[in-house]
């Protein structure tokens, strides 16, 4: 049966992917006839893209403390706990020297000069993502579990999430803030989410567990992603 094409389109999985793919190639490089070369072509296309982002969340970051800045303009009291300057501006890293363009087609070029291997086989395939989910397969939401990351971006945290080939209508995301009991923080229509609690209010330095559960129908559906662990602040 046909299969879905291996490379997802959201960014965040689409980095997640390249990220596998990049850890597990030098151990088929001999096998499937993948030269040097190629790997590090792979790795410099990586390094933009990842920088991209990174750029772009780090952006994303600094719209959501000036929107609250501006929100406490606009309606707090005057008096003691408010902010004495304006939030400061991202420093951004230097981008990376190399500009590969195109990296998803170049590792497509690669995947598929792979699977047209006559060694290849569905092992390898799977270990290094190049098997995609079948068309026309029965999708069972009851087997549904997404992958989260956390991605601290100043003193907040990133999660993200991705559909993965699912027909689902949200993500329900519970943080447990050092209680010891998680608490649903946003049932979340689109990808990703920014933590709206900045880690440098936290009074004692603790770990933060984040998971998730799919939503369609407004219920939750399939199973719970494993649990992320996060140091705070």
């Amino acid at each position: 049966m046909k299969h879905l094409f291996y490379i997802p389109r959201p960014d965040n999985l689409r980095d997640i992917c390249l990220d596998n793919f990049l850890l597990k190639l030098p151990t088929y490089k001999v096998k499937y006839g993948i030269s040097d070369a190629d790997i590090l072509k792979l790795t410099k296309g990586k390094a933009i893209f990842s920088y991209c982002l990174s750029v772009l969340n780090s952006i994303r970051t600094f719209n959501t403390t000036v929107t609250s800045f501006k929100n406490t303009v606009i309606k707090a009291t005057p008096g003691t706990g408010l902010p004495t300057a304006f939030p400061s501006q991202p420093v951004l890293a230097a981008p990376p020297a190399d500009l590969i363009f195109d990296v998803f087609t170049f590792a497509a070029y690669i995947g598929n000069r792979i699977k047209t291997h006559l060694d290849f086989n569905t092992t390898d395939g799977n270990d290094l993502r190049l098997i995609g989910i079948e068309q026309g397969s029965p999708d069972d939401p009851a087997t549904w579990k997404p992958h989260l990351v956390a991605q601290r971006l100043g003193d907040f945290y990133n999660i993200l999430w991705g559909w993965e080939g699912h027909p689902a209508e949200g993500m329900e995301l519970q943080i447990d803030r050092g209680s010891g009991t998680f608490a649903t923080v946003v049932v979340d229509p689109d990808p990703d989410y920014l933590d709206n609690v900045n880690v440098n209010t936290v009074p004692i330095p603790t770990n933060w567990r984040i998971r998730g559960i799919y939503r369609k129908n407004g219920v939750q559906v399939g199973q719970w992603s494993d649990i992320i662990t996060v140091p705070v602040p």
